[in-house]
């Protein structure tokens, strides 16, 4: 579905999806046709399509992933980590925080579709960044995690 809607990402999120929709539209794209191609052939040989079926739903997904990657492209609006302000929490922010035991955790506040909690990447639409944004570093905060609410204090910002 195509909206007028900007999305928010990083700059640094907007060109990991360009290089990823360069990827599918210049590589994967022609392997997908190469592919097919000779499932055609074996198809022609042996009369079995199954080869042939993989081959077909793995072009669909790759297209669908391409169109979808250009319509979210489209409407990106990459925000550069130097326009990230250092006195609050904010988009493109990132946060180190740290519990009264001194245990810490560094998150970065992105857009949707750069969130990546293993790269402690999360979403500006996510409960934990509504919880940071507009707080200073001495503020506590708490947020849910899978352990409970857990309160933290921000010790920096940077970006």
């Amino acid at each position: 579905m195509v909206t007028d809607t900007r999305i928010l990402m990083t700059t640094e999120g907007k060109a990991e999806l360009e290089e990823e929709l360069k990827r599918l539209t210049e590589v994967t794209r022609e392997e997908l046709k190469t592919s097919l191609f000779e499932a055609i052939k074996i198809y022609e040989k042996t009369g079995d399509d199954s080869d042939m079926a993989i081959a077909k739903d793995r072009q669909s997904f790759n297209e669908f992933r391409i169109q979808e990657l250009s319509d979210k492209l489209s409407r990106a609006e990459g925000i550069s980590s130097q326009s990230v302000s250092l006195s609050e929490v904010q988009f493109g922010s990132k946060v180190t925080l740290e519990t009264v035991k001194r245990e810490g955790l560094v998150l970065k506040i992105v857009g949707i579709d750069e969130a990546n909690i293993r790269k402690d990447k999360i979403s500006i639409d996510s409960p934990a960044a509504r919880a940071l944004l507009g707080k200073r570093v001495g503020d506590l905060v708490q947020l849910n995690t899978p352990n409970g609410k857990m309160e933290y204090t921000i010790i920096e910002l940077s970006v």
